[in-house]
């Protein structure tokens, strides 16, 4: 299960979303830490200053690809269940990972706070809702004989 679970971190965090002005790759994990050091408001409802998010380059990238995982199937992005975690496997995996653990470790010594978990659990239910079917009834026939 805990292997499963570092397949997922690793593929979705190392991925890239975008590209710097100078053409540097952004990965996931690299946006989301430029986010995460904004500076919030006391209830952590609104930033400090919005306009720092929107001329940021990973700031929007990371914004955007939220977005992107709102609304439409990511194929790269890989979710729990193509791992084999079920939704309450997932979230036991984080709670014991968060228990355990101060920060993510990344390949090449990289690390990131854990608050980009709850950032994946969300984009995990985005992408489980674009990619599942939209239900259908099921209405039993009846033979009349």
């Amino acid at each position: 299960m805990h292997q499963c679970f570092k397949k997922f971190l690793v593929n979705n965090l190392c991925h890239t979303i975008g590209t710097k002005e100078n053409g540097d790759e952004i990965n996931l994990w690299q946006a989301y830490k430029t986010f995460s050091e904004l500076k919030w408001n006391d209830t952590s409802t609104l930033l400090e200053q919005p306009n720092k998010a929107s001329t940021s380059t990973e700031c929007s990238h990371f914004l955007d690809f939220m977005l992107m995982c709102e609304k439409e199937s990511v194929p790269w992005f890989l979710v729990s269940r193509q791992c084999g975690l079920s939704d309450s496997n997932l979230q036991r995996c984080i709670n014991q990972f968060k228990q355990r653990y101060m920060y993510v470790s990344l390949p090449d010594n990289r690390r990131v706070d854990l608050g980009i978990l709850e950032y994946l659990i969300q984009m995990n239910k985005f992408q489980l809702n674009n990619r599942l079917p939209e239900a259908l009834p099921c209405l039993p026939c009846i033979l009349l004989g």
